[in-house]
């Protein structure tokens, strides 16, 4: 931590600790609070703050002592276990990235030597861990040394994900760079994810639910897209990334395959990434139901056009004219054209009911057009 003092800046803390006696006392509540990344010491407060700082300006009239995180070289002594202090050697820091930093060791032990699995994709595997005395549960993912693109993954995840706030995002925490030992820090979801629920008929929430996580998505790819200062294709975007935290609230996760766009550029290729075997849901064909039924696409058009619409929905009760919404928007974004495919934004509105959804046209089928 690293002290300005005599400074005035824009308060928006969200804890105020009271009673404390010394700035470095201030400075240790910081540095163990995965959220902190500054903190305000003043007549006995401490006043922890997010990113950014703004609006600071000197005065030598004011007491205040803003205390800053920022990244060193780390030298520690480990002892013990030598397996684990040698985990620890070379740890690493990634530039231009404002995340706490932890040790191999301290993920070690918050995951209780990575003993409880919560999910396994085709770049790591992601624990469940406890820090700060076991009062904050986070997600460790892992990823495997195997993974050919571990380095470029890496670096991508705490570049994109790592500046972003978003209350679609799963945010990211902190990180550990330790040779071939790499490791990131993210919030716990305590719902797990929307595939979860989606093919567990117990756990299925109902069509209202379907449709609010529905917009959580769209916002979430929407900021993805157009709001946040560089531009980003997921390339990956499938139930399994989809997360739902305490209050369930849909949340986009696995940042490490985002295909970045340069500022400007409204077009990209990207081949067929991702998770392997998996495509995009215009291409789902599922060989086990009758031929009238088995290409998603083509199925789901034909309800439409003929008007049976409710047999898409089961044995629910819902309005007619909330279940045409949605599919005549997942229609418009599955064209095969992609210039006939509405943008993000406009998605969103037409999910939201505040815009016309003009009446779609056939979209080509994948299999008919190769």
């Amino acid at each position: 931590m690293r002290a300005v003092e005599n400074t005035e800046w824009e308060d928006n803390s969200y804890e105020i600790l009271e009673m404390m006696t010394r700035e470095e006392e201030c400075s240790k509540a910081c540095l163990d609070d995965c959220n902190c990344e500054a903190a305000f010491f003043k007549d006995g407060e401490c006043k922890k703050q997010r990113l950014p700082l703004r609006f600071g300006r000197r005065s030598l009239g004011n007491s205040n002592t803003a205390l800053i995180r920022f990244s060193t070289t780390m030298e520690t002594d480990i002892g013990g276990d030598s397996n684990l202090g040698r985990y620890n050697e070379g740890v690493n820091f990634v530039e231009g990235v404002s995340l706490k930093v932890f040790t191999f060791e301290q993920l070690y032990e918050a995951t209780n030597s990575f003993n409880e699995e919560l999910g396994r994709g085709a770049s790591g595997t992601v624990f469940k861990g406890v820090l700060q005395n076991g009062q904050k549960m986070v997600a460790v993912k892992r990823l495997e040394k195997e993974f050919a693109q571990g380095e470029i993954e890496f670096q991508t995840e705490l570049k994109t994900i790592g500046k972003m706030y978003h209350r679609n995002l799963v945010r990211l925490l902190g990180y550990c760079l330790n040779g071939d030992h790499k490791l990131l820090v993210f919030e716990f979801m305590r719902n797990g994810s929307l595939a979860d629920i989606l093919f567990n008929k117990e756990k299925q929430p109902s069509w209202e639910e379907q449709m609010e996580i529905t917009r959580d998505i769209s916002r979430g790819i929407l900021y993805l897209h157009e709001e946040c200062e560089t531009q980003i294709i997921h390339c990956d975007i499938k139930p399994q990334n989809i997360l739902m935290d305490g209050n369930w609230r849909a949340k986009i996760s696995d940042f490490g395959l985002a295909k970045l766009l340069k500022k400007d550029q409204s077009n990209t290729y990207t081949e067929i990434r991702g998770t392997k075997g998996y495509v995009a849901p215009e291409k789902c064909v599922d060989y086990s139901r009758s031929e009238d039924e088995a290409i998603l696409e083509e199925w789901v058009y034909d309800c439409y056009t003929s008007r049976k619409i409710g047999s898409l929905i089961g044995d629910e009760m819902v309005e007619e004219r909330k279940v045409e919404r949605m599919v005549k928007t997942g229609i418009w974004c599955v064209q095969y054209d992609p210039s006939l495919r509405p943008t993000m934004k406009k998605v969103l509105l037409m999910l939201e009911g505040t815009v016309e959804i003009p009446i779609p046209p056939c979209p080509s089928s994948f299999l008919s057009s190769i």
